[in-house]
């Protein structure tokens, strides 16, 4: 049975007939990228789009796996389907005020090893590098940015959350008169840590190694919003340090 989280959609779903796990299955395998592949099974993403009485237009994109499992201390042994895991995720964070992907409606089948999972999909936005690059065209748009940026993932980290595929590709952005919309996306591989710093050293390393686009003067101006302070402190510097040297290490291999 699929759990649809607002009445509106499942409204939408069920006047076009596609309101059940089966319905929303047979779709055409119109990939909107090439599947990823385990040895006994699948994960492909399609989009849909989809018309109202109003006659407007809601775009969705529709992730279905099969056999496309993932084993953790919970499921040791034969473990669960990953998009369990995302689901999860998408509601804490969506719980913790972080913003991600919107949740429309999901459902797993487990004698079938058959997941399907429905998000609205995120129109006119833009990945880091793009955003950066292309779309911030000011000093004063840039710091704004930054902040808004760090204050994201530092609330992140200090929810215990570690986003562990932290690149520019993984960061989507919309630019508005007034604000920047961000959103964290790719969260299969989100894990609970014991401490925020555990989660910046991981997080920060692969943004900052990722982030080539980004001068010395934009990655302190980052970590400072991050800390929450205008000048680093010793507890600061010791933590930049690591970052640092990991990065170093890695870009050395």
């Amino acid at each position: 049975m699929l759990h649809f989280l607002q009445q509106h959609d499942y409204a939408l779903f069920k006047a076009h007939h596609l309101h059940t796990f089966h319905a929303l299955w047979q779709l055409p395998h119109d990939w909107f990228e090439p599947p990823n592949s385990s040895s006994k099974g699948w994960s492909g993403v399609s989009q849909l789009t989809l018309t109202d009485n109003e006659q407007n237009t809601h775009t969705f994109f529709i992730k279905r796996q099969e056999n496309y499992l993932s084993r953790s201390w919970s499921a040791p042994f034969y473990g669960r389907a990953v998009i369990d895991y995302e689901v999860n995720h998408l509601l804490r964070f969506q719980r913790s005020a972080i913003p991600s992907l919107q949740v429309v409606c999901f459902a797993s089948i487990k004698k079938n090893k058959q997941a399907i999972l429905v998000t609205r999909a995120l129109e006119a936005y833009h990945d880091l590098t793009h955003t950066i690059r292309y779309n911030i065209h000011n000093i004063t748009q840039k710091k704004q940015f930054i902040q808004k940026l760090a204050t994201i993932i530092s609330t992140m980290h200090r929810q215990h959350l570690q986003h562990r595929c932290l690149y520019p590709k993984h960061i989507l952005v919309k630019i508005t008169e007034q604000d920047f919309d961000i959103r964290l996306i790719d969260l299969e591989k989100v894990r609970y840590v014991l401490l925020p710093q555990f989660a910046a050293l991981r997080d920060l390393d692969s943004l900052y190694r990722h982030s080539s686009f980004a001068t010395q003067t934009d990655m302190l101006r980052f970590f400072l919003a991050y800390r929450d302070t205008n000048t680093l402190r010793p507890q600061d510097k010791r933590l930049l340090r690591k970052i640092l040297k990991k990065s170093q290490r890695k870009q050395s291999i």
